[in-house]
C-alpha cells in the first residue's frame, strides 16, 4: 500500500495537466530576478538565449523546461547531453508525442524519463509543453535529493523547506495546484541549492562545488557558501584489525581562503579490511573538490610476539605482529625475568628493544621474556606471554661509521653496545693526534675528544681498535679515511615528541650554551622549568650550559596546579638562540638561530576502563584497569543483588595508587554469595584526569565456608529450632548429626527425626518424652553441609546460648528506601506470610498515611533472596528530594513470618536527621523546572556579560565536581562548584574563563558526567539543552 501511494503521488506530481489558467506571479516585475541572474552567472539557468541573458521569467514552466532545469541543478545535464540524437529519439519514441519535444530539451527529457525522474501519461503521451505546478517541481527536487517516498505530494514545498530548500512563506505559496512561471522555477531551484541531501549534511550547492560544476569563489561571492576551502590537513594513520571496520575520523581540519581553520565532515568509502596491509583512502568533503586522505593500516587479528633476539648480551629485541600503542610500552609490561632494564619502541612501531642494566646477560644463558598489558594501535591487548630464549653473542663488534661533531670531537657508531674502553688513533702523514674517550659505554655510540683541531680540507686516518662488547670480544681494527670539511651550517632543531608537560628537542648536531630559559611555549614568558639529557628528567641528567648535547628533554610542568602546560591543539614552542648573553652554538661555533615551531598537542580525554574484576578467595577482589589510575576505598562499593550493603563488608584497598591492578580486601568471607561490585569516579593519571563512568559487575563468589548455626527453643519448651546462616543440604535431615551432650560429654541422638521448618535454613526437632534440656546439657551439631558441599565441624551450643524462638528468628526491617517523591520501598530480612498494609504508618510533613485508601498503589513481592518487599505509592504526598520530611513506622505484631513470629515495632526517621534508623534517600536529584505546559523549562540561568551559569537543583549537590563534568559550546569552563545558598536554594555554578558575549541569545550546555546528591544518587542530563541568556538591561 505504501508503494502504491508513493507511485500515485509521483504520477500526480509529474502528470499534472494545466488548462487555461492564469500564470502565477504575472506581474511586470518578478520576485526572483536577482536570483535568476545569480544562477545564470553560476551556469545553472540559461534563459532564452545562448549568447545573452534573456530570462523570460514570465513564461509558464513547461514539463520539458522543468526536466532540463532539474538535471542542470543536479549536475546531470552534461551526462544527458552525451547521448546521441538517435538514442534520444529511440527513448522518446516510447511516447506518442515524443517527436514534439523541443530539440534543445530532447536529450534531457530522454535522460530524465529513462532514469524514471519524470513519467508520461496513461494515454502514452508525454505532453512536453504542459505546465508544471509548484508542488510537482518541488516533488522532483525532493526525489533527486534522496527523499523519494518520505514526503506527501500535496505538501512537497513544505517538505522542501524542512530540509533547507525554501522558507516557510515560500512553501505556503508553492504548495499550490496553479501552474508556475519561470520566475517561480528560479525561486524553487535557487532555494534548493541550500537544501541538504538525505542522510548527509551536504547541501546541493556544496555538491556542485565539489563536483566542480560551479566555481567555488563565484558561489562564495553570491553568498551561497561562506568560504572556500584551500587546504585539507593531513590525518594520522588509522589502524584496524583484519576483518574489522576501520574507524575513520568523522571530521578533518581545513583552511579556508581567509586563512581561518575549521573542522568539516568527511564522507568515506567502505574500506576493505579483509587482508593485512596498507592502503590510502580518499574521503569526500562537501563543498570542495579537495579530498581528505588517510592511510589505513590493517593489522593481524591477534597481537603476538613474533621473535625474540638477544645476540649482543646488552640488548634484547622483541618483534611484534603489529604496531604498538607507545603508552603501553614500558618496563612493567615488557621485561626479562630476574633482569632489570629499560625499554624503547623503535621506529616503525613493531620492535621493542630492552636494554639490560649492569654487565648484561650471560653468554649462552637461558632467560624468559615476559610480555603483558601491551596493546597495539587498535587497542587489542596481547595475552600474557612468556617466551624462553637464549642470549648468545659469537661475533665481534664492528665500527660502522664515524660522525664529526666538531673540529675537535667525533662519534663512533658500532654494530652493538660497547662495554670496555678501546683506542682511537688519528694520523695525518707521520703525525699522530691524541684522543680521549668521553663516554657512551653501554650504548652503540662512543664520544671522542680530539686534542687538536682538525684542519679544513685535510684528510686523516682514524684507527678504531680494542673496543670490547659484553661478550668481551674486541672489535676488528678498522681505519676510516676522514676528509675533514669545516661545518659552516647553523644547527637546526626539530621537536620529536610532545606532551602537555614536556617536549623532546632533537638538534641536527650537538650544541652547547643551553639554559631552561632558551625554551618557552605559547607565550614568551612561559619558560621551561628544566632541561635534561634523559627522559627520566631527574636532577642527575640536568643539562648545564657547557654540556654539548643533541637531544634535550624540556620540562614545562612540575606542578600541574600552578605551572602552565601546553594546551590541546596546535601550539607554539620557541627556542631562543641566546640567553643571558650566551649563544647557543655547535662545536664549530655556528650559532643556532631562534625559532618557533608549531606542535600538535594531544590531550588524553579517554576515561579509564575496568578490564576485569575477579575473586581471589572468598574475601579478596582483584580489579584491573586499562591504564594507571588513582583508586581507593571511596571508589568502590560491594553490594548484594538488591543493591544493599552487605553486613561485615569493610573495604580495604591494599595496592597503592597509581597502578593498573588493585587488590581489595573485603573484610569478610562472602563464599556462596552473589555480589555486585560498583566502581565510580575513578580517575586516570592524565594532567587533567579523566573520570570513568560507573562500572558494575555481578560476581558469583565461590563458597568455601561451612555453614554456621544457632539454636532456639519454642516458648513451650517442646521444639528445638536449628537456624543456619545459609541454605543447607539434606544432610540437615540426618538425625545422626544432632545430639544432646551431658556434662560428661556423652552424646545422645534425638529420638525424633529433624525436619525443615522454613525453606532450607531452619530445621526443627520435636523433643520426645523424656528428652529435657537444662543447664547441665548442651546441644551438639555436626557434618551439616551447605549447597556447595562445605561441611561444618562439630559445634557445641551451650544451654545458656539457646535463644527463644522470637529472639532467633524475629523478622527485621532490612531497609526503608525512598525511591521517588511518592514511593517507599520497605525490605525485610526474610519472607513474611502476613504483610498487611495497615502494618505501616507513613508521615510526610504533617500528613499521615496509615490505611490502604491513602495509597495510590501497594504491592508485596519477594526479592532475589526470597525476602518480602513492600512498595507503597502515596496518593498526594510530596516527599522532598533529600527525604528529609518522611518518617516510616512499622506497627508491632502486624507482620509475621511462617513461624508466626512478628516484626517488632520500629520507626525509620528522616534521611537527613540524626536519629537512627533512618530512611535511605534513593531519589536522584533533578534540576528544578519552571513554567507550565509548553513554557516549562529547566531552571538554568545565564546572563550576558557574566561568566557564570547557575543550575538550580531540588536538593543539595555533593561538591565533588570536575570542570570536565559539563561542557558549554564555544566556551571554556574554568571551574564548577556546588553550593547551598543562604536563600535555601541548592545550585551548581559553572564559571567560564570568559564572559558570555553580549547579544548571545542562548548557549548549549551538555552534561558529560553525573553529579551526586549528599546520599550519592546520581543525576545527568540525557541531552544537550539550550539555555536562554538573559540580556543586560542598562540602567
Amino acid at each position: 500500500m505504501k508503494n502504491l501511494k508513493k507511485l500515485v503521488a509521483l504520477f500526480v506530481a509529474i502528470a499534472m495537466i494545466s488548462t487555461l489558467m492564469v500564470p502565477a506571479f504575472a506581474d511586470s516585475s518578478f520576485k526572483y530576478e536577482e536570483e535568476a541572474r545569480d544562477m545564470y552567472d553560476l551556469g545553472l539557468f540559461k534563459g532564452e538565449s545562448e549568447t545573452e541573458y534573456v530570462p523570460n521569467l514570465g513564461e509558464l514552466l513547461s514539463r520539458e523546461t522543468g526536466a532540463v532545469m532539474l538535471l542542470r541543478i543536479f549536475a546531470q545535464e552534461d551526462e544527458a547531453l552525451e547521448m546521441s540524437d538517435e538514442e534520444a529519439d529511440e527513448k522518446l519514441a516510447a511516447f506518442s508525442d515524443g517527436d514534439t519535444v523541443a530539440n534543445w530539451a530532447k536529450k534531457q527529457v530522454a535522460y530524465a524519463t529513462d532514469k524514471g525522474y519524470i513519467k508520461g501519461y496513461p494515454d502514452g503521451t508525454f505532453a512536453p509543453k504542459e505546465a508544471l505546478n509548484g508542488k510537482a517541481y518541488c516533488s522532483l527536487v525532493l526525489q533527486l535529493l534522496g527523499y523519494d517516498g518520505d514526503f506527501n505530494y500535496h505538501t512537497a514545498a513544505t517538505s522542501l523547506s524542512e530540509v533547507g530548500g525554501l522558507t516557510s512563506a515560500e512553501a505556503a505559496i508553492f504548495n499550490s495546484n496553479d501552474p508556475i512561471n519561470r520566475d517561480s522555477l528560479v525561486g524553487i531551484s535557487y532555494g534548493a541549492l541550500k537544501a541538504t541531501f538525505k542522510g548527509s549534511n551536504e547541501t546541493l550547492i556544496q555538491r556542485l562545488v565539489r563536483l566542480e560544476k560551479v566555481d567555488a569563489n563565484l558561489a562564495k561571492d553570491k553568498g551561497l557558501i561562506d568560504a572556500v576551502i584551500k587546504e585539507v590537513a593531513e590525518l594520522e594513520d588509522v589502524y584496524v584489525k583484519v576483518g574489522e571496520t576501520a574507524n575513520l575520523p568523522s571530521t578533518v581540519e581545513v583552511t579556508y581562503d581567509n586563512d581561518e581553520t575549521g573542522e568539516v565532515e568527511v564522507t568515506w568509502p567502505t574500506v576493505d579490511t579483509s587482508e593485512v596491509g596498507e592502503q590510502e583512502i580518499e574521503g569526500i568533503i562537501a563543498g570542495t573538490p579537495l579530498t581528505a586522505k588517510v592511510k589505513v593500516i590493517v593489522q593481524p587479528d591477534e597481537l603476538t610476539v613474533t621473535s625474540v633476539t638477544a645476540d649482543n648480551l646488552k640488548e634484547v629485541a622483541v618483534e611484534f605482529s603489529a604496531a604498538l600503542d607507545e603508552d603501553t610500552v614500558n618496563a612493567d609490561n615488557i621485561y626479562v625475568k630476574d633482569v632489570t632494564g629499560s625499554v624503547e619502541l623503535q621506529e616503525g612501531g613493531r620492535t621493542v628493544v630492552i636494554t639490560v642494566d649492569g654487565n648484561g646477560l650471560d653468554n649462552s644463558g637461558d632467560y624468559t621474556l615476559v610480555v603483558k598489558g601491551v596493546k597495539d594501535t587498535t587497542g587489542m591487548e596481547i595475552e600474557e606471554t612468556e617466551i624462553d630464549f637464549e642470549a648468545f653473542d659469537g661475533t665481534r663488534p664492528v665500527a660502522e661509521e664515524i660522525k664529526v661533531t666538531g673540529p675537535s670531537s667525533l662519534e663512533i657508531v658500532f654494530s652493538e653496545p660497547i662495554k670496555e674502553d678501546g683506542n682511537v688513533e688519528i694520523e695525518i702523514g707521520e703525525t699522530s693526534i691524541g684522543t680521549e674517550i668521553d663516554g657512551g659505554y653501554g650504548t652503540r655510540t662512543i664520544s671522542v675528544t680530539i686534542y687538536d683541531e682538525l684542519e679544513d680540507g685535510k684528510t686523516y686516518d682514524v684507527i678504531v681498535k680494542g673496543f670490547k662488547d659484553y661478550a668481551e670480544f674486541a672489535n676488528i681494527t678498522k681505519t676510516f679515511e676522514l676528509e675533514y670539511a669545516k661545518d659552516t651550517e647553523a644547527p637546526v632543531a626539530e621537536i620529536t615528541k610532545v606532551d602537555q608537560t614536556y617536549v623532546k628537542v632533537e638538534f641536527s648536531k650537538p650544541v652547547k650554551g643551553l639554559h631552561p630559559q632558551n625554551f618557552y611555549h605559547t607565550f614568551s614568558a612561559w619558560e621551561a622549568k628544566g632541561i635534561y639529557k634523559e627522559e627520566s628528567m631527574t636532577a642527575d641528567s640536568a643539562i648545564e650550559p657547557e654540556d654539548s648535547v643533541s637531544t634535550v628533554w624540556v620540562k614545562f610542568v612540575e606542578d600541574s596546579d600552578n605551572d602552565r602546560p601546553l594546551a590541546e591543539g596546535t601550539q607554539i614552542v620557541g627556542i631562543r638562540g641566546k640567553y643571558d648573553d650566551v649563544d647557543v652554538v655547535d662545536n664549530w661555533g655556528n650559532k643556532f638561530e631562534s625559532v618557533e615551531i608549531e606542535v600538535t598537542v594531544s590531550v588524553d580525554k579517554d576515561a579509564p576502563e575496568v578490564t576485569s574484576v575477579t575473586i581471589e578467595g572468598e574475601n579478596t577482589l582483584k580489579i584491573v584497569f586499562n591504564e594507571n589510575v588513582t583508586f581507593d576505598e571511596d571508589n568502590i562499593e560491594v553490594l548484594d543483588t538488591d543493591g544493599k550493603e552487605i553486613d561485615g563488608v569493610v573495604i580495604d584497598v591494599k595496592t597503592a595508587s597509581p597502578a593498573k591492578e588493585f587488590e581489595v580486601d573485603l573484610g569478610t568471607e562472602l563464599g556462596g554469595k552473589t555480589i555486585v561490585v560498583k566502581i565510580t569516579n575513578v580517575e586516570d593519571t592524565a594532567l587533567y584526569p579523566n573520570k570513568m563512568s560507573e562500572y558494575k559487575a555481578t560476581i558469583e563468589v565461590g563458597d568455601q565456608t561451612a555453614p554456621k548455626v544457632k539454636v532456639a527453643l519454642d516458648e513451650d519448651g517442646e521444639v528445638l529450632y536449628f537456624i543456619f546462616d545459609e541454605d543447607v543440604s539434606n544432610t540437615a535431615l540426618d538425625k545422626n548429626n544432632y545430639a544432646i551432650m551431658d556434662s560428661n560429654g556423652k552424646l545422645t541422638n534425638f529420638k525424633n527425626s529433624p525436619k525443615f521448618a522454613e525453606g532450607s535454613r531452619i530445621v526443627k526437632i520435636e523433643l520426645a518424652d523424656g528428652e529435657t534440656l537444662d543447664n547441665t546439657k548442651n546441644i551438639f551439631v555436626q557434618k551439616i553441609e551447605d549447597k556447595a558441599g562445605n561441611a561444618m565441624a562439630g559445634v557445641i551450643v551451650k544451654f545458656e546460648n539457646i535463644e527463644t524462638l522470637d529472639e532467633a528468628v524475629a523478622p527485621k526491617v532490612e531497609s526503608v528506601e525512598i525511591t521517588a517523591k511518592d514511593k517507599i520501598v520497605i525490605t525485610f530480612d526474610q519472607y513474611l506470610k502476613e504483610a498487611p498494609i495497615e502494618g505501616f504508618e507513613v508521615t510526610v510533613g504533617s500528613e499521615t498515611f496509615d490505611e490502604k485508601a491513602d495509597y495510590k498503589s501497594t504491592s508485596v513481592t519477594r526479592n532475589s533472596k526470597g525476602n518480602t518487599v513492600v512498595t507503597l505509592v502515596l496518593k498526594s504526598a510530596d516527599i522532598k528530594a533529600d527525604a528529609s520530611n518522611v518518617t516510616v513506622k512499622v506497627v508491632e505484631n502486624s507482620l509475621k513470618n511462617r513461624l508466626d513470629v512478628a516484626v517488632g515495632e520500629v520507626t525509620f526517621n528522616p534521611a537527613t536527621g540524626t536519629s537512627e534508623p533512618k530512611v535511605a534517600d534513593k531519589i536522584a536529584p533533578s534540576i528544578i523546572e519552571t513554567g507550565e505546559g509548553k513554557n516549562k523549562k529547566l531552571d538554568i540561568k545565564a546572563q550576558a556579560r557574566s561568566n557564570e551559569i547557575t543550575i538550580y537543583y531540588d536538593e543539595a549537590i555533593e561538591n565533588k565536581i570536575s570542570y570536565r563534568d559539563f561542557e558549554v559550546k564555544d566556551y571554556t569552563i574554568d571551574k564548577i562548584e556546588a553550593k547551598d545558598l543562604e536563600t535555601g536554594e541548592n545550585v551548581v555554578i559553572i564559571t567560564l574563563t570568559d564572559d558570555i558575549e553580549e547579544g548571545t541569545t542562548s548557549i548549549k550546555l551538555t552534561q558529560k558526567y553525573a553529579v551526586k546528591d549528599k546520599a550519592g544518587n546520581e543525576s545527568k542530563l540525557d541531552k544537550t539543552v539550550d539555555v536562554t541568556v538573559i540580556p543586560v538591561t542598562e540602567p
